[in-house]
This record gives C-alpha cells, sequence and structure tokens, in this order.
C-alpha cells in the first residue's frame, strides 16, 4: 500500500480449513491506514470472530479493501492517539520496508546455492 501511495479503509480475512471450507470476514476501519500494525490488528480482530481457534487452519488471507490515495482520504482527528506515536509508527513501517524492498524469491534461492 505504501509502495503505491495509498491507504485502505476496510480490511477482509479468509480462512480456508483442511476441507477447503471458507470463512470470511470484513470490515470497515474508523479510519484510513497504511500502518501494518492496524491492518493486522484488524485482521486478528476478525479472525477471533470467525475462528474457534480449536479446528486446524490450512490458509489465511488477509486483504486491504476500499483503497484510497494518500492525502485524499479524509478522517476525524483522534485526540486520544498521541501524534508522536503514530509518526513513530509510520517510521517503522518505512524502515521495514526499506529493508524488504530488494528482498526477492528468486534473490533468496540464489543466496541459498
Amino acid at each position: 500500500l505504501r509502495a503505491c501511495g495509498m491507504s485502505c479503509t476496510g480490511v477482509s480475512l479468509a480462512i480456508r480449513d483442511p476441507g477447503f471450507r471458507d470463512v470470511s470476514r470484513q470490515r470497515r476501519l474508523n479510519v484510513p491506514t497504511n500502518l501494518s500494525r492496524e491492518i493486522a490488528q484488524a485482521a486478528v480482530s476478525l479472525a477471533q470472530q470467525a475462528w474457534s481457534g480449536n479446528s486446524p487452519v490450512r490458509a489465511m488471507t488477509v486483504t486491504a479493501l476500499y483503497l484510497v490515495p494518500d492525502g485524499e482520504a479524509g478522517c476525524q482527528i483522534d485526540l486520544l492517539v498521541q501524534k508522536d506515536q503514530e509518526e513513530k509508527r509510520e517510521k517503522l513501517d518505512r524502515l521495514v520496508d526499506e529493508f524488504f524492498e530488494g528482498i526477492t524469491l528468486k534473490n533468496l534461492m540464489d543466496e541459498a546455492k
């Protein structure tokens, strides 16, 4: 999302069991985001609603929904969230993006040889 200058306003989660039965849930976010932590928290919340934790999972897919360009998404300022905390999270996500930027499956396979 960040590489494309986009944020999402919704998250979808699909869970497939070993019998190839799918359960999917989605929800809107209060504020558009491209932060990994916020998307992951929404996905975990959906998983807790959709999956009992007692049965095995074959596959799980998280999808960012309802994309909007960064800066064009209007949002209400949350007075309870510290602005510096949000800036630190954005900086951390950018650092992780930079770290993984050059890593591809081909590069990993070449290094393993």
